[in-house]
């Protein structure tokens, strides 16, 4: 057996696990590629495909002077294959057709905009498919109708609607569809979670698995409501808002926590979740090979997942909101609604608005600063929180509760000193600490979780720890001051004070 045999029958092998449906549109997109000029047929087509499509029957075809399957009559056997193929029925694999069906009932697609969804689907999940739609070159949303409408046999019309702006399609996020000149059918239709189109297609999936690496179910909250006490007022206020909002199955309630790195704005979301016994949906930074997920990408998945969930319960988390809400950020550019004529923010922030207006589940949006956020998008929430850095008497007592077994007294105030030491930065310290405690004595543990705590905080530019310090020095005693006050109990009703008003 020749080399180029060999080859072509593993190809086979690689081409009897798809489905003939993919064999069927690879065949139209190839042949719609082909032009009626002999001459230009073999730069049309791609013989590698070719070859996987035809098989053995390739072997039987004319060749040219250099040996080549002479391009006519390749044609003449693509279009007597594909003759035989569309007489056979519109099938998808069972399993796909069941996933597609699903997402169809969950947010409300009718059959063609179900058949759109399956090709958008199966077009990213394998690669002659793709290869076969990168050949052919569209001319706006009536001629990706038109190619689409004949590869998933529906009316050219009603495909046209599923592909608009207005379609469900669309609406929800699950699918985008690009109309400019001439671009490459394949990089016109865009799939909202590429990453998870092959297992779409192979493995039983409900809705929500379509967002799979696009949003994270909720992690534990790890701080209590004593760690909040600092703004027990307001969260009072929230708590009860959310609990109604929740009970009624409000849309559109958004509430925007902001404060500095470290306040715990992420740990309030999850225990207010936690305290509603609802589920929390928290969306994805990375995807699944941390890479940054986009603004954009990032409220289409909120979007798709608030059509999904529509008649759930459950809050969603927006961490670092920064380069979707202020101006200057990358959002204006990567949602491509700037553009260089003057009505481009307003279409931005209509979109946004629109998201903020909709949304089926309470979201909480968290960021660490309101600086640069335009006052139109402050106006839409329902509550704006801020979260300030606790007073020194929860600062101590978290860092007693995280970390107190490891630290001395003397480290663990020190630390609690320090407005700008964040939670993550003492639990990452400590997970160094304890990896390594069976080789550390118990005396040096503080003494090494300071060290890589303080190195920290100086990389992050927050200083040194010493500088941190506050309250009177160790040394000093107030029952060797002259005077008939006690300063005792006077010091400790001003550090009392203190707490309170911090």
């Amino acid at each position: 057996m020749g080399l180029k045999s060999e080859l072509r029958n593993q190809r086979q092998i690689v081409l009897s696990n798809l489905p003939a449906l993919i064999n069927r549109w690879v065949l139209q997109l190839m042949l719609d590629g082909v032009t009626l000029k002999k001459s230009s047929i073999a730069s049309q087509i791609d013989m590698e495909q070719v070859t996987e499509l035809l098989g053995d029957a390739i072997d039987s075809i004319p060749v040219d002077e250099f040996g080549d399957p002479k391009p006519e009559h390749v044609v003449s056997l693509l279009q007597h294959k594909l003759k035989e193929q569309l007489s056979e029925p519109y099938i998808l694999p069972a399993t796909f057709d069941n996933n597609v069906s699903k997402m169809g009932q969950a947010v409300g697609l009718n059959e063609v905009e179900q058949r759109v969804l399956a090709f958008a689907v199966l077009l990213q999940a394998y690669r002659s498919l793709y290869q076969a739609a990168d050949r052919i070159k569209v001319n706006g949303r009536k001629d990706l109708a038109h190619r689409i409408s004949k590869l998933i046999d529906c009316p050219e019309v009603e495909v046209a609607q599923a592909l608009a702006k207005t379609g469900r399609l669309h609406q929800t996020g699950l699918v985008t569809f690009s109309f400019n000149s001439l671009s490459d059918m394949a990089n016109s239709i865009e799939l909202l979670n590429n990453e998870n189109a092959l297992h779409l297609v192979e493995q039983p999936c409900e809705p929500m698995d379509w967002l799979m690496g696009l949003i994270e179910p909720g992690k534990a909250a790890e701080l209590t409501w004593e760690d909040f006490a600092h703004v027990a007022k307001p969260l009072a206020v929230l708590r009860t808002y959310l609990r109604q909002a929740l009970t009624h199955k409000r849309t559109g309630v958004n509430v925007f926590v902001y404060g500095v790195p470290g306040t715990g704005k992420t740990q309030l979301a999850r225990l207010l979740a936690q305290d509603l016994q609802t589920q929390l949906y928290e969306l994805s930074l990375v995807d699944e090979n941390d890479r940054p997920i986009g603004p954009e990408k990032r409220l289409k998945t909120m979007g798709a997942m608030n059509n999904i969930l529509a008649n759930s319960q459950g809050m969603t988390l927006v961490d670092e909101v920064e380069e979707i809400f202020f101006e200057g950020s990358n959002f204006v550019f990567l949602t491509g609604y700037r553009r260089s004529h003057s009505g481009g923010g307003h279409s931005q922030k209509a979109w946004i608005n629109r998201q903020l207006e909709s949304n089926a589940l309470p979201t909480v949006w968290v960021s660490n600063s309101l600086n640069g956020m335009d006052p139109a998008f402050v106006r839409r929430f329902d509550m704006v929180l801020e979260l300030p850095v606790p007073p020194l008497g929860q600062r101590l007592r978290l860092v007693q509760q995280l970390a107190g077994h490891l630290l001395t007294p003397a480290h663990a105030k020190q630390f609690a000193d320090c407005e700008h030491l964040a939670p993550a930065v003492l639990t990452r310290a400590m997970g160094v600490v304890q990896s390594i405690d069976h080789e550390l004595p118990a005396h040096q543990q503080s003494e090494a979780l300071h060290m890589l705590v303080n190195n920290t905080l100086k990389a992050q530019q927050h200083g040194d720890l010493s500088r941190y310090k506050t309250g009177l020095p160790e040394l000093y005693d107030p029952r060797f001051v002259n005077t008939t006050a006690d300063l005792s109990t006077l010091a400790r009703h001003l550090a009392d004070v203190r707490d309170r008003k911090s």
